[in-house]
């Protein structure tokens, strides 16, 4: 009985641990600008191609709905995903799949008062 809890409280904590980075990957594959604004820091980098740069979290969600827009994304398929040592910072890569291409997806999230805040986001062609 002991092992079979136990299995069950270890597979409930990696299915919490993917939670973000599956809840990240639909919203960018469904184009859902409000569920992925509501993971930005106060500031966020945006890398659409060559163009780089800072932006206020508000603006940050208007560069990025115009980008989704522009392409009209279909879905998004994970690659890979890492997790900084002490916990403080992952990372997402994924396939975003759009009616006008393919392109590689990176986020980097920082863990802040116990949630994941979005702190880059770099889109280039596949």
């Amino acid at each position: 009985m002991r092992i079979l809890f136990f299995i069950l409280l270890l597979a409930c904590n990696q299915t919490a641990k993917g939670q973000f980075e599956t809840h990240i990957l639909n919203a960018f594959g469904k184009a859902d600008i409000q569920r992925i604004y509501a993971h930005f820091d106060k500031n966020v980098e945006i890398c659409i191609g060559d163009e780089v740069e800072f932006y206020p979290k508000n603006i940050a969600k208007e560069v990025l709905n115009a980008f989704f827009k522009k392409v009209r994304p279909v879905k998004c398929t994970p690659l890979h995903k890492g997790e900084s040592s002490d916990h403080s910072s992952k990372y997402i890569i994924g396939k975003l799949e759009a009616q006008k291409g393919t392109f590689r997806l990176f986020v980097f999230a920082i863990k802040k008062s116990g949630k994941q805040l979005i702190k880059e986001v770099r889109l280039e062609k596949f």
